[in-house]
């Protein structure tokens, strides 16, 4: 057992939205959607007030982490008692090599109070995403 390191993605999608300092009403970046997992507890912390913009490569990830999203959220809406305010209302999945869309920095500039990269080439996105933050926004 290796103390300190985070050990498994249970702990990663627990970690994350904390480090984000995220809140009802935060508006949220994640460049790698990857499988969606992170993108429904993300969500969860957001609530209805929330927004969540979540990018990535391929039209074909894209879509299946849409699909895996709404499956997992179906599921957890079933085993919960007040599921109208779970999930944050307004969650939008694109496509965009975030990396190379220079247009999304220019229109989302000072826009989110978080941002989570979970993506190659983290170098070539950091300032990108300085600039879409808010003053006082959070990087992950």
């Amino acid at each position: 057992t290796h103390y300190g390191a985070v050990p498994s993605h249970f702990s990663i999608i627990t970690l994350v939205p904390l480090l984000l300092e995220l809140n009802k009403n935060s508006r949220v970046l994640e460049c790698g959607t990857g499988s969606g997992s992170m993108t429904l507890f993300l969500s969860q912390y957001l609530g209805k007030s929330g927004l969540l913009h979540t990018f990535d490569l391929t039209e074909e990830k894209c879509l299946e982490a849409k699909r895996k999203f709404l499956e997992w959220k179906l599921s957890y809406d079933l085993n919960s008692d007040n599921n109208n305010e779970k999930w944050a209302g307004n969650v939008k999945f694109g496509c965009t090599n975030f990396i190379k869309e220079n247009e999304l920095e220019n229109y989302f500039q000072n826009f989110y109070d978080a941002i989570y990269l979970d993506m190659a080439d983290l170098d070539l996105a950091m300032e990108k995403a300085y600039n879409m933050l808010k003053p006082n926004g959070v990087l992950v």
